[in-house]
């Protein structure tokens, strides 16, 4: 077997290789039984023909044996050189209803005959039957070749008036009744194939209906629901341990998420009193100390207390938005002047880099239906990102339309920083990935929690380069106008 056919049967589906496998067994099956059921009609078919040759025989001695003992050869021959049909039959004077009856159907156009007597004279034939011997034994069933044709006969002798009854019937149509059997006696078989093949489809689909109800299920769950086992109803005993092992994973699972969001949040919260002392410390001794080298180094920890800040803010907010699996919209939001009062929160920011920060928006409203807070995390966290990778005196372009083809909303911000490589576009989604070489300052979980607030709105966000040929990156967001359910 071909290695992909092999793959393809054996490791694509259980069900594709249960149901080719039964297919393949029965159509093997089938031809056996076929070939069988073909060599079986056959040999019966010959042994019938045999046996229906030796009874024609027999009734023609019965017949004929009188007619020729009282010397009515002529006539006899004269009444079977006439065609049969139903108005001319042999003549009652010479034989009963029965014998013409008999002689009609041994004249016809299969069955021939010949009576030769034992000094190898012709004596009667049948109308179709040939003038050269149909049989040379002197008893019994023989295949002769006359000319181009094969014969399959019968002898029968009469020993008393020294007579042989000779009945035959061409190979040919010997083969074709043969053939005509064969097809009746297989046309129950061709008929059950399909019905059979369909059966099996049936049934495979009738026992697969507990492993598509667990599919189905997991399909709907929620990707937080972890603490509702599958209920394993009546399913069967082969895939109950399938069931009990998920259910227990879905336990461990559950466990493993829950202390990590204990971790996280407690461990952010125990940092966040430390930090907050170390900073205001900090600051304290900045203002006492006149040391410049001092003051230097007392800047840099306050930097460094307020990435580790801003690290633990972004851990606490993503706990909190991770076992949310919808958006729970408090109403619909102007998100055009949502923007504009966001961002004068963060043109101090820009302000300080040098880097100026513009909004593109249309003059008619754009509503979404969506939480506030979400809505202020997701834009905050764009703008901020790429503020800190744009160098100074660069620019920042956030830009909102509609969307035409969804009737949503798009959100487009452009910088003009270093840009990403397009194959290392997807990892800046990815938690604490920071690019090699880049040294603005950042924990790497902004684009994650955007990416999170995106998917939560059942939404789209994609890294392109600029399109005016620009070095930069273009963050591209599509939000529909209202959550989905």
């Amino acid at each position: 077997m071909p290695l992909k056919l092999k793959t393809w049967l054996f490791q694509n589906s259980v069900r594709h290789f249960l149901l080719i496998s039964l297919l393949i067994a029965t159509t093997f099956i089938s031809i056996i039984m076929g070939t069988w059921t073909y060599v079986q009609v056959r040999s019966n078919a010959k042994g019938v023909f045999d046996t229906s040759l030796a009874q024609a025989a027999q009734i023609l001695r019965i017949i004929l044996a009188n007619q020729i003992y009282k010397q009515r050869l002529a006539e006899l021959q004269a009444t079977l050189n006439k065609p049969y049909s139903k108005h001319n039959t042999p003549s009652s004077s010479n034989f009963t209803k029965f014998e013409a009856d008999e002689l009609k159907r041994l004249n016809s156009n299969q069955l021939v005959f010949q009576v030769w007597n034992n000094q190898g004279v012709l004596l009667l034939k049948s109308i179709n039957a040939p003038q050269a011997p149909l049989a040379t034994v002197s008893f019994g069933s023989q295949d002769t070749q006359i000319d181009t044709a094969t014969w399959r006969t019968f002898t029968l002798p009469d020993y008393r008036q020294g007579l042989r009854f000779i009945t035959a019937i061409r190979a040919d149509i010997a083969t074709r009744f043969s053939a005509g059997q064969v097809l009746k006696s297989l046309y129950p078989l061709l008929f059950f194939c399909p019905l059979l093949a369909l059966l099996i489809w049936v049934l495979l689909d009738w026992g697969f209906r507990p492993l598509n109800r667990i599919r189905t299920l997991l399909a709907k769950r929620s990707h937080d629901n972890l603490e509702d086992p599958i209920e394993l109803g009546q399913a069967p005993e082969e895939i109950r341990p399938l069931v009990q092992e998920l259910n227990s994973l879905f336990t461990r699972l559950q466990g493993a998420f829950e202390r990590e969001k204990r971790f996280t949040a407690d461990a952010a919260h125990e940092l966040r009193t430390p930090l907050a002392a170390i900073r205001t410390h900090s600051q304290i001794a900045s203002r006492s100390s006149k040391n410049a080298s001092a003051l230097a180094a007392l800047s840099k920890v306050t930097k460094s207390v307020d990435r580790a800040t801003r690290v633990i803010e972004q851990l606490l907010l993503l706990s909190r938005l991770e076992p949310q699996d919808k958006i729970l919209p408090e109403g619909p939001i102007n998100l055009s002047s949502f923007t504009q009062e966001l961002l004068v929160d963060l043109v101090p920011m820009a302000l300080a880099r040098n880097i100026e920060l513009s909004l593109n928006a249309p003059k008619q409203p754009l509503f979404i239906e969506t939480q506030s807070a979400m809505l202020n995390i997701l834009i905050r966290n764009l703008t901020d990102n790429a503020i800190r990778y744009t160098p100074e005196y660069g620019e920042v372009e956030i830009n909102l339309s509609p969307d035409t083809q969804t009737g949503g909303i798009h959100i487009e911000v452009i910088d003009n920083g270093p840009g990403v490589p397009l194959e290392l576009r997807r990892r800046i989604f990815d938690r604490f990935y920071r690019q090699v070489g880049n040294k603005a300052d950042g924990s790497g979980l902004g684009l994650s929690i955007v990416q999170l607030i995106v998917n939560l709105h059942h939404g789209t966000i994609r890294a392109d380069s600029r399109t005016d040929g620009k070095s930069g990156l273009c963050i591209n967001i599509w939000l529909p106008e209202k959550p989905l359910s």
